[in-house]
């Protein structure tokens, strides 16, 4: 299963939206250049109707028709939530890895430089992608 593709019928449910929001989920988790365009085009949508209404499939095909033209929508399978925990989990695991081979580097040169730029860059990380469950074990 494709994570990125299987939030694309959550872009239509109001339910499924204010969750995204609520999670604080972000275009810069995804990967994939269209599906990044969709879901900011689906967060605006939706914060311009005052999280009254979401963005149609119609709309969303209609201005994605080339994604939609070469691609398949996945089955409607998995929660809002358990979407936006592996996104985020996904987008964790890459940008420490970065941060580890950033500091990594650094802490060569000056290892002190190196521990407070990578205290911060973890704290940052952290925050950034804090969900329900994680900001309840941080409190």
């Amino acid at each position: 299963m494709d994570v990125e593709v299987g939030f694309i019928p959550h872009f239509v449910r109001q339910d499924s939206m204010r969750e995204i929001v609520e999670q604080g989920m972000r275009a810069e988790f995804f990967y994939s250049p269209d599906i990044k365009s969709m879901f900011q085009f689906a967060v605006d949508y939706f914060v311009q109707a005052n999280f009254e209404s979401t963005v149609s499939m119609d709309l969303l095909t209609d201005d994605y028709n080339e994604w939609f033209s070469r691609s398949e929508l996945e089955p409607d399978t998995y929660t809002a939530e358990f979407l936006i925990e592996r996104i985020k989990t996904r987008y964790r695991r890459n940008q420490t890895q970065n941060i580890i081979r950033d500091i990594g580097a650094l802490s060569v040169e000056d290892p002190e430089a190196a521990l407070v730029k990578g205290l911060g860059d973890m704290s940052r990380l952290q925050f950034e992608t804090s969900t329900k469950d994680r900001q309840e074990i941080y409190a």
